[in-house]
């Protein structure tokens, strides 16, 4: 595609955050939304500090809702994962951003890392926590660009997480039917970049009362085609002892016949957690590229340990004593 435009996230996202401070905007790292309260046509935000948030209109743009009225997003939406990996790149004149027509589809895009250019390569995409090896689809990438492109200096390698909607349009609007002053963007179906920009354009228009025409479009209380629900799959019960496990490996066993975990540390050390996820309870999967804890349902993240590191989860996964 001629004249497109490629964006360094954290640059674009830079440019943003100094456009907002000469704006006289206010950013709070490193404080988590816990719930509000309304007062009339003011909405008040609680933390998990010893502050508030006093406003008039609220959005909610992380990935997954804080807020998740009659669980309409949990029931809504499927979470996805896709690998990405960063090659030392050897041809300086391949540049651009491109997918692939055949599949598995692959996706991959010019980029510098220290003045050096490199070729950031992203595909295997699947349903978050489907069970599958998550360093076989890392070693899959890895044998199809040294075919494809002949490289074979992997520099690093990660996953993105996001959700799909029944529609494959995102949900950008008012948070609830009849819900006010109460925003949300969510469900970008992988194309997070430009759908975040129209998302914020038309949410602006809507608290400004303005027209959008793309308000119906992405409307969360739109028409949605009719889909099947999550499919559970069963696992095979594995109860190995502790000391046999390698550092960052995991495992699965029972207690008292619920879904428990094994966790070896960096250092050793052995933690044990039942495998509910503190959302809504589905049953967290190991991905062993990354060493986290995925929830298939609704995209939770946890680190070996249990700790979360992305929602909507808010608690760490609960401890478990097996002997």
């Amino acid at each position: 595609m001629r004249n497109q435009a490629q964006f360094h996230p954290v640059k674009f996202l830079q440019g943003i955050l100094r456009e907002l401070e000469d704006m006289g905007a206010h950013i709070y790292q490193h404080t988590k939304y816990i719930g509000y309260e309304r007062d009339g046509d003011r909405l008040t935000l609680n933390t998990d500090t010893q502050f508030q948030v006093i406003c008039d209109d609220m959005i909610l743009a992380t990935l997954f809702p804080a807020e998740d009225p009659e669980s309409f997003y949990s029931k809504t939406m499927k979470p996805s994962t896709t690998h990405l990996t960063a090659f030392a790149q050897l041809d300086r004149n391949l540049k651009g951003m491109y997918i692939s027509n055949d599949r598995p589809e692959l996706s991959f895009r010019s980029a510098y890392y220290e003045g050096e250019p490199v070729l950031i390569i992203g595909g295997q995409s699947h349903p978050t926590g489907d069970n599958a090896s998550t360093a076989e689809r890392y070693e899959s990438i890895k044998e199809r660009v040294e075919k494809e492109f002949g490289l074979t200096e992997m520099l690093d390698y990660w996953s993105a997480h996001g959700y799909l909607t029944p529609d494959s349009r995102a949900f950008i609007g008012k948070l609830h039917e009849g819900t006010h002053s109460i925003y949300v963007m969510t469900g970008f179906n992988e194309w997070g970049m430009t759908t975040g920009i129209v998302g914020a354009e038309l949410i602006t228009d809507l608290i400004m009362g303005e027209e959008n025409p793309y308000q119906p479009l992405y409307d969360p209380n739109r028409s949605l085609p009719k889909q099947q629900g999550h499919e559970k799959k069963s696992t095979p019960t594995i109860l190995d002892e502790a000391a046999e496990l390698k550092e960052g490996q995991a495992k699965k066993f029972e207690v008292d016949g619920k879904p428990a975990g094994m966790y070896k540390d960096a250092n050793g050390e052995v933690h044990f957690m039942n495998l509910a996820c503190t959302h809504l309870g589905c049953e967290v999967k190991w991905n062993d590229g990354d060493h986290t804890w995925d929830c298939p349902c609704h995209g939770s993240i946890f680190d070996g340990k249990g700790e979360v590191i992305s929602g909507p989860a808010k608690e760490p996964l609960k401890r478990v004593n097996p002997f």
